[in-house]
């Protein structure tokens, strides 16, 4: 299916001719029940209520995590400069090469490399909303990770703590296999910063998937997904999801960006989708 722009739904396409520019996917437009049932092992209050949501529209998502070789290439071209803190994207406390995911950035660093690349490329790029997010980690699934309920496969998937003993630190990107729409580390690896404020549960949480929920915040705080590489496999299903202030740093906490593809068109779910 064409989505515009000469695109075709599951199509990997970048925005410039070499690799200055990230690798996406075409996203197909549809919905998904977000969120964990009471009965999930492992699942927190914060995930519930389920909750079906749209998107309307398809939209390209980068198919890896933004890599300490783009950011890089970001801070050369325009000379940004991070606030000083714990650590930062370039000594990050764990041994890196460029193609492993950047950690130690801010939500802010993470809004300002958006801002760049949406420049360099004249194409609107920005971090995915929470609700884009888990549809594009589930891609199609509704168990607890992406390839199944069995957390015992997790490490054919996902760079989390417990798979090798003494592998401290992130994963080179696209070490292990992708999800169904071609998306790798969408478990551990970097947690990944969304759009979206944080709330306790879903109480009220919009139907339109692809607008991030930003109302009645309140704190100043931003949500993370998809957990990290030193924690648990249980805090690298599909459902959860953390916060932290956006000024916030770690050597477990990166991102990976969305782009529009055209403007939304959102229409209401019938009621009796939601079965």
């Amino acid at each position: 299916k064409t989505v515009g722009q000469g695109l075709i739904v599951g199509q990997r396409f970048r925005d410039c001719p070499d690799d200055s520019c990230p690798w996406l996917r075409v996203l197909p437009a549809g919905s998904f029940v977000m969120g964990s049932a009471r009965g999930e092992e492992g699942s927190f209050d914060d995930e519930r209520p389920q909750h079906r949501v749209r998107l309307s529209e398809p939209f390209a998502v980068m198919e890896a995590e933004v890599t300490r070789g783009d950011f890089a290439r970001f801070v050369t071209e325009t000379g940004y400069k991070q606030k000083a803190g714990w650590c930062s994207w370039n000594e990050p406390k764990i041994r890196q090469t460029a193609e492993h995911p950047v950690v130690c950035v801010s939500w802010g660093d993470a809004a300002a490399f958006s801002k760049w690349l949406s420049e360099r490329t004249r194409q609107s790029y920005r971090l995915l909303s929470e609700a884009e997010w888990e549809y594009a980690a589930r891609a199609g699934s509704a168990t607890r990770y992406y390839f199944g309920d069995d957390a015992k496969d997790v490490c054919q998937y996902a760079k989390v703590g417990g798979c090798k003993e003494g592998d401290f630190g992130t994963a080179p990107v696209k070490s292990f296999k992708p999800n169904a729409f071609g998306l790798y580390d969408m478990h551990g690896n970097a947690w990944e910063w969304v759009q979206d404020c944080w709330h306790d549960n879903y109480q009220g949480a919009p139907e339109d998937g692809s607008k991030p929920w930003e109302a009645k915040c309140s704190e100043d705080r931003r949500v993370l997904r998809g957990g990290g590489w030193d924690l648990q496999p249980v805090i690298a299903r599909s459902a959860i999801r953390s916060w932290n202030s956006p000024d916030y740093r770690n050597d477990i906490a990166g991102f990976r960006l969305a782009r529009t593809l055209k403007s939304s068109s959102f229409k209401p779910l019938p009621l009796d989708t939601g079965k």
